[in-house]
C-alpha cells in the first residue's frame, strides 16, 4: 500500500530525463556551428536591437536574481523633554542664530 513520502521508482530529484538532455545537447551543437553567422546578424543590427537581442540571450547564460523583501523598522530616539518644552520664540532665536 502506498504511504505519503515514499517515492515508488522514477527519476531523482533534479535528474534530467534523456530526451531533455537530447535536445539540449542539439541546441548546443545548433548555436555552436552557427557562432559566426549570429554574431554576423547581430553586428548588422540596430543599437536598441542589438541591446534587446543581448539581453534576450544574457538571460540564458546568468541565472535571474529573485527579487528580496526587506522588513525595517527604524527606531527614532525620542525627542528630550528640554525640546518639547521650548517656546515659540525660543525657536525663532535658535533659527536666527543658525542662519
Amino acid at each position: 500500500m502506498f504511504k505519503e513520502g515514499n517515492k515508488l521508482g522514477g527519476r531523482k530529484k533534479g535528474s534530467v530525463n534523456k530526451i531533455q538532455r537530447s535536445v539540449k545537447e542539439n541546441m548546443v551543437t545548433i548555436v555552436g556551428n552557427n557562432l559566426e553567422e549570429f554574431q554576423r546578424r547581430l553586428d548588422a543590427l540596430s543599437d536598441s536591437d542589438y541591446i534587446r537581442a543581448y539581453l534576450s540571450c544574457v538571460k540564458y547564460v546568468i541565472p535571474t536574481l529573485k527579487s528580496q523583501e526587506v522588513k525595517m523598522e527604524v527606531k527614532h530616539p525620542e525627542t528630550p523633554d528640554w525640546i518639547l518644552d521650548l517656546s515659540a520664540e525660543d525657536v525663532d532665536k535658535i533659527e536666527k542664530s543658525l542662519e
